[in-house]
């Protein structure tokens, strides 16, 4: 009875999508961690965003022992477009009932796909599945340095309420799995917004499933996220930077919440826009730039979202002396 249950549950297909570009130096340990499943019946749709180093080769190398292994594999070379282009190619491609997009630069554990394979079968109501996810430096790869997760979201309000914050949750893609159904009817065209930036992709995946379907969290880890230096949030190193992040991600927000079609759009919006200012308002103290401090500090008082913190920080902070002796002596009581 129990092998006849298994069969019936491997019976299923479970499609990856996953997006690579220039990824050479990370796909011996993605393929491992493929060939390494104990679920089978698994389609990769592998989209190569105009890689010019040798991924082509090392697929190619791949693809015997994938084809062994009993897995539907399709490589797809495209122009280089960006990370949402390669998703969404790979999007109108898929077969599977269930629907995981992976980073070529992690690791699936073993049973990543059995498990949450499993805990659908046992849920057969819930249109997406959150585990977990460990942060590894790929300098110290033996040692784990945190997880995603730590305080799983409360309920569907909560959990719409951290993706317009960004806080508290676990971006990762490999947080998540989809049942295929649900994707194709809260995201019907297939598709998410590409403003031909680098950000955006999981609140664009996640918001619509999480504001329409049913959500379960489950307090396993089964995925290992690398960090390096060539991880999207790694890179912004000025206010400039940050600036045109805040830019970027301001439009991909107002566009995922246009496409939900809800009453509550203005709602939403207000809240992306009061988060976006609270954090330029803590990056005007690591850039010390009194500029930032003030402009943001107007955009939060016209809000009515200051905060006592916010008022003394700014009271304190009249000029770039000011601002770096205040960094100085939080610093102190930090070590404290």
């Amino acid at each position: 009875m129990k092998e006849e249950r298994y069969n019936e549950v491997m019976e299923k297909k479970v499609s990856i999508v996953t997006p690579c570009y220039n990824g050479e130096r990370f796909l011996n340990t993605y393929f491992k961690s493929l060939l390494e499943q104990t679920y089978t019946n698994i389609e990769v749709i592998f989209i190569d965003d105009g890689s010019i180093d040798r991924t082509e080769e090392i697929v190619k190398e791949y693809q015997q022992s994938i084809k062994k292994k009993g897995i539907e594999f399709y490589y797809v070379k495209k122009e280089n477009e960006g990370m949402v282009s390669a998703l969404n190619c790979g999007f109108k491609r898929f077969s599977g009932e269930f629907l995981s997009w992976i980073d070529v630069d992690d690791y699936m554990h073993p049973d990543y796909i059995s498990k949450k394979v499993e805990l659908f079968e046992q849920n057969p109501d819930i249109d997406i599945l959150i585990t977990r996810v460990a942060y590894i430096k790929t300098a110290e790869p033996d040692k784990i340095i945190g997880y995603s997760w730590n305080n799983p979201p409360k309920d569907r309000n909560d959990f719409v309420r951290r993706i317009l914050l960004r806080d508290g949750v676990g971006f990762e893609p490999g947080n998540h799995m989809v049942k295929t159904k649900s994707f194709r009817k809260y995201i019907p065209s297939l598709e998410i917004y590409d403003g031909g930036k680098k950000v955006g992709g999981q609140i664009q995946l996640l918001l619509p499933m999480v504001y329409y379907g049913k959500f379960m969290f489950e307090n396993v880890c089964l995925y290992d996220y690398y960090i390096h230096e060539n991880n999207h949030h790694e890179q912004f190193k000025s206010i400039e930077q940050w600036n045109n992040l805040f830019v970027d991600l301001e439009k991909v927000y107002f566009e995922t919440i246009k496409r939900l079609n809800c009453k509550e759009e203005v709602q939403l919006m207000e809240t992306v826009i009061q988060a976006i200012e609270k954090e330029k308002f803590e990056l005007s103290l690591k850039y010390e730039s009194i500029d930032l401090l003030k402009s943001s500090y107007i955009e939060l008082k016209k809000r009515n979202i200051v905060k006592k913190r916010h008022k003394m920080i700014y009271i304190i902070c009249k000029n770039n002396t000011m601002i770096r002796l205040y960094n100085k002596i939080r610093k102190i009581l930090y070590r404290l």
